[in-house]
């Protein structure tokens, strides 16, 4: 009886060990436009509108649809203390860079403090991608490793905004090459989430296939059936985007706000696409979740 007990404990032991328990991992992405350059004294009293009603609503939003979040990546916050302080749940940390520039656009990673930890990689002293800003003022690219509080690593974790504007698909085929080459130092046992906004125009998505597949790095872009990720009354568009390696497998279809899943007045809370771009963002949240095999 005893060589029994000993025998399934033995197996368990291997089990448990050989073979994680996968892990539940729900991520997501938006971009807030232009959070922190204040409203005008005469936008206000055009609009009636103002900063505190701007907090007030995306915080809102945020608690509203990405409250059960485990990551939220946030592109262009000027203001990263305001933001943190008056719009994002305490239960989130970020991490982000430093910029001289009072009016940039940064780029932040979040997660819940409670359950998860952000950890620099080998080959660098901080979070940012500096090589990705190649020599522009734009953002670098955000990265490091997720752990979860045993200290077992889950997934490597890169956050983007690359350039934006048609005309400068070498600067984004750039900086993805510049990722690439991060990408290649990393063992190929670790998990991959590379998510934000693309800024895609012309063969942008192809080009950053090509980029990955040439550099022998298996991630893909996971499909979104959601018609748009951008829209303002004059334009639609798909700037943002998640891709990950082959341990991630999708749960459910990824979700997004009313305004972007397709042409019709699903807008939500919201009345139109210009109470949602005044109040929110230009762009709307992609959120996934995911299965995390190890």
């Amino acid at each position: 009886m005893l060589k029994i007990v000993i025998f399934v404990l033995h197996m368990l032991f291997f089990y448990n060990t050989a073979f994680a328990a996968p892990e539940h991992l729900t991520v997501a992405t938006l971009n807030i436009k232009f959070y922190g350059r204040s409203i005008t004294p005469s936008q206000q009293q055009d609009t009636g509108y103002s900063d505190d009603i701007r907090d007030e609503a995306l915080k809102t939003y945020i608690n509203n649809f990405l409250s059960n979040a485990d990551i939220i990546t946030f592109q262009e916050i000027t203001d990263v203390n305001g933001f943190k302080k008056n719009v994002l749940n305490p239960e989130f940390t970020c991490q982000t860079y430093s910029h001289k520039d009072p009016k940039h656009l940064s780029v932040l990673l979040c997660y819940k403090e409670e359950k998860y930890d952000f950890i620099k990689v080998d080959w660098d002293d901080n979070y940012a991608i500096e090589k990705a800003t190649v020599g522009r003022n734009i953002r670098p690219i955000i990265h490091g490793l997720l752990a979860n509080k045993s200290g077992e690593i889950l997934t490597y974790i890169a956050a983007v905004h690359l350039k934006a504007s048609k005309q400068y698909s070498s600067v984004r085929k750039k900086q993805m090459e510049i990722l690439a080459e991060d990408l290649t130092k990393l063992n190929s046992d670790i998990p991959v989430l590379v998510l934000g906004d693309f800024n895609t125009h012309n063969t942008d998505l192809v080009d950053f296939k090509n980029i990955f597949n040439e550099s022998n790095i298996d991630i893909d872009r996971v499909i979104n059936t959601n018609k748009y990720t951008f829209r303002v009354p004059t334009y639609k568009n798909k700037f943002d985007y998640i891709w990950t390696s082959r341990h991630f497998y999708l749960e459910s279809p990824i979700q997004t706000s009313g305004i972007c899943r397709d042409d019709t007045a699903n807008f939500d809370e919201y009345t139109s696409v210009e109470k949602y771009n005044q109040e929110i963002s230009d762009h709307c949240y992609l959120k996934a979740e995911f299965i995390l095999e190890r």
